[in-house]
């Protein structure tokens, strides 16, 4: 039997970095851009995939027949980068160097589990400078919130990822995160 693995998979928000409601201003001008004039309820976003804030929003302002998701996302990751290069987003204190010396055990894997939709999840570990962290082997093992409502199935999705490149490697899983939704996905 191959060698066993820690799969670690990390929030971003909250729990590796801090972005001062960047994200959350970059979201909300987003959907500005897209339906000029529309009034929009300021929710909270903590723990919640973007795919789930962007349905509630929508749902919320009675945009009746929404478009999908993929529309949106085109236009929040220019907005969102912007937004970053004036008020770029901090690392929490040791999460640095706890991906760093995770990425140096042999053994041990960082990977994600966030509500962010993939593209998003980038922009945020690229102003950090550790995407590479999380990006082996061409992709980063995760499950991103482009698609579900909630994040409880992102942890699965995530763990099959991981499982599409060594099928015959035994897993063990950690979840890191910090909000209520994230102990759930894990």
């Amino acid at each position: 039997m191959a060698d066993s693995t820690v799969l670690v998979l990390w929030d971003i928000d909250g729990t590796l970095l801090e972005s001062a409601g960047e994200g959350k201003r970059a979201f909300y001008a987003a959907l500005d851009q897209l339906f000029p004039g529309t009034v929009w309820p300021d929710i909270d976003m903590a723990g919640r995939t973007d795919f789930g804030i962007w349905s509630e929003l929508l749902a919320a302002a009675a945009i009746s027949d929404p478009p999908p998701f993929a529309r949106f996302a085109p236009v929040y990751a220019p907005i969102m980068e912007s937004f970053f290069g004036r008020n770029p987003p901090t690392a929490l204190a040791g999460a640095l160097e706890a991906l760093r010396t995770l990425d140096d055990r042999t053994g041990f894997h960082n990977g994600l589990v966030t509500g962010n939709y993939f593209q998003g999840t980038r922009i945020k570990l690229e102003a950090l400078g550790v995407w590479d962290l999380f990006s082996r082997e061409g992709e980063p093992v995760g499950g991103y919130g482009d698609h579900h409502p909630d994040k409880a199935p992102l942890t699965l999705q995530a763990i099959e990822h991981w499982h599409l490149g060594h099928p015959d490697r035994p897993i063990r899983t950690v979840v890191v995160g910090d909000t209520p939704e994230d102990v759930r996905s894990a």
